[in-house]
């Protein structure tokens, strides 16, 4: 019996050839804010509060009943939220609906474009907040044919779903591991084949611990050929990669 294959989802669509024209937002959707106060909010109320925050809190009381693509203003700058629902929403927090075009489109797009439009993330730019204009003026490309936006929506929410899918089984995964690890490496658990006693020992019995600059002055620098380790490969990495010496 042969293996089946999956294929791509982008695949699956049918062919498009209409034209595509540029649009600004404020164009296709409602643009505002919301109106309440961070201390409005209470962890246990029924409702959603959408902050600048990367996770929403809760309010007992809501304000909007929609679908909405929410955007941060200040705080955690451009992050973003989809809801469908009853909602609250902080009064730096912009909520996007009443849309003419697919919500899911326009979701994608500023996923992928809303941040480095702003120049958020560039290294020597800062953006403290967004103003309504920017959001109103930020334009994008879109096909005239409502199908095809239809169907480049659905194509990409099919891949946010698989990934959302494959961080689960990761999560699992990472789970079991931590489970095996606290049980093979305190002894709890025995390996097959193997009942020798376990001791305890220090870190510096088994090898030896220097720092980088540890015998060396600043006549030791800014010359020389040798490859060093830098701090943050040290810091960001498990297992240093040696592809990436300086």
């Amino acid at each position: 019996m042969s293996a089946t294959k999956t294929r791509p989802v982008f695949n699956e669509r049918p062919r498009f050839d209409e034209a595509w024209e540029t649009k600004r937002l404020g164009e296709i959707c409602s643009i505002r804010t919301g109106k309440k106060d961070v201390n409005e909010g209470n962890p246990n109320g029924a409702y959603p509060f959408f902050t600048c925050s990367r996770t929403h809190t809760y309010s007992d009381k809501y304000s909007f009943d929609t679908e909405a693509v929410l955007v941060a203003g200040n705080g955690d700058v451009g992050n973003l939220s989809y809801y469908i629902g009853k909602f609250e929403a902080y009064q730096r927090t912009y909520v996007l609906s009443l849309f003419d075009v697919p919500s899911r489109y326009i979701w994608h797009h500023l996923s992928t474009y809303l941040k480095p439009s702003l120049g958020i993330g560039t290294i020597g730019s800062s953006i403290p907040y967004i103003k309504k204009e920017n959001l109103t003026s930020y334009q994008f490309d879109i096909p005239t044919s409502l199908p095809e936006q239809r169907a480049i929506a659905a194509a990409l929410s099919d891949v946010d779903d698989l990934l959302q899918s494959l961080d689960r089984l990761i999560a699992k995964k990472r789970d079991v591991k931590q489970g095996a690890m606290q049980q093979l490496l305190t002894g709890t658990t025995r390996l097959p084949g193997f009942e020798g006693a376990w001791e305890t020992k220090r870190l510096g019995e088994l090898g030896e611990t220097y720092g980088g600059l540890s015998g060396k002055t600043k006549d030791d620098f800014g010359h020389g050929e040798e490859k060093y380790v830098t701090f943050l490969n040290a810091i960001e990495n498990v297992t240093l990669r040696v592809t990436i010496l300086e």
